[in-house]
């Protein structure tokens, strides 16, 4: 939560400064109220502010992208990439990431995997040397320089970006769609993007004007310095362009819902692995969303596990 106060901060400081002394009072008093209740309210409250913030930071991004035309992004097909990222390259991948890996081989259904690293990023994008040198100093965090890679190369490039730690179930089932991405149901909206997209996996088979509408507002905001911390900063900025772009949100709202026990393996890895039961989440799921923070140590060894299975695939 330390992200958060420091935004509040930030904006309370700056209302101050508008002289919106009125509106920063309102907004104490919200904030107290809302305190009294449930944690979700806080939040909920939360993400209006930073969404309102944000809306208002990149209205004039907003404003050039609405003058451009919009052209609809052509169907992936096999002459698409599926473009996945391990900085620090396969040699060093921890054992989860690499079998996750070596799925996504198996499963490209033809499509040419590249696995982005520290050595051959700039074979692909041009990024400026300031969002490097903030990463090379500890100032922008890898999965923030993630953002800004994924979008660069998809707003150039087009194809498919999936995190590295994905278990693929099957081969991959993308070409046709215009645009991908894993939409889940969640009637509670527990996360920013309300499970509209998931950005660690999401493409287009062209180089869609709302990949470069993103990629232009996390440089703006990484450049300008900003003193706003957030980590979901990536899902905002998708959220303004679904509020802002209607032929975006209108090829959001139409899409399936994908996946629904996307994260139901990754909170069981040393639960005894069960036929069935793993039978029919692999089925019901195209994707899986792992995590290599795990402690192996923890692998009980009376038993063979979900862990155990998914690495004997």
């Amino acid at each position: 939560m330390t992200h958060r106060f420091h935004f509040l901060f930030c904006k309370l400081s700056s209302t101050y400064r508008w002289g919106g002394v009125y509106w920063l009072m309102l907004y104490v008093i919200r904030l107290i109220i809302h305190t009294a209740y449930k944690q979700h309210a806080i939040e909920m409250h939360y993400r209006e502010v930073v969404l309102g913030y944000l809306t208002k930071y990149y209205s004039a991004v907003t404003a050039e992208y609405k003058r451009k035309p919009h052209e609809a992004p052509q169907p992936l097909s096999k002459d698409n990439v599926i473009w996945v990222c391990w900085f620090q390259g396969e040699e060093n991948m921890p054992p989860l990431v690499k079998q996750c890996y070596k799925l996504l081989l198996q499963n490209s259904n033809g499509h040419e995997v590249v696995l982005l690293t520290n050595e051959n990023i700039r074979e692909y994008v041009e990024i400026p040397k300031d969002i490097y040198d903030k990463v090379d100093s500890g100032g922008m965090l890898l999965a923030h320089f993630s953002d800004i890679l994924r979008m660069c190369l998809l707003a150039k490039y087009g194809g498919l970006w999936v995190d590295a730690t994905y278990w693929i179930t099957r081969p991959i089932d993308i070409d046709g769609n215009p645009f991908y991405t894993l939409k889940q149901d969640d009637k509670e909206a527990i996360h920013v993007s309300r499970g509209l997209w998931a950005c660690n996996c999401i493409g287009a088979g062209s180089n869609y004007y709302v990949f470069a509408f993103v990629r232009d507002c996390l440089l703006a905001f990484y450049l300008d310095n900003s003193p706003m911390k957030e980590y979901f900063l990536f899902d905002y900025i998708f959220l303004i362009a679904y509020n802002s772009f209607s032929d975006f949100r209108d090829i959001i709202d139409s899409m399936p819902y994908r996946s629904p026990d996307i994260l139901k393996v990754q909170y069981s890895m040393f639960e005894p692995y069960k036929k069935e039961v793993m039978g029919r989440v692999l089925q019901d799921n195209v994707m899986l969303k792992l995590t290599y923070r795990i402690d192996e140590a923890l692998k009980p060894a009376s038993c063979f596990t979900n862990y155990d299975y998914f690495m004997s695939l």
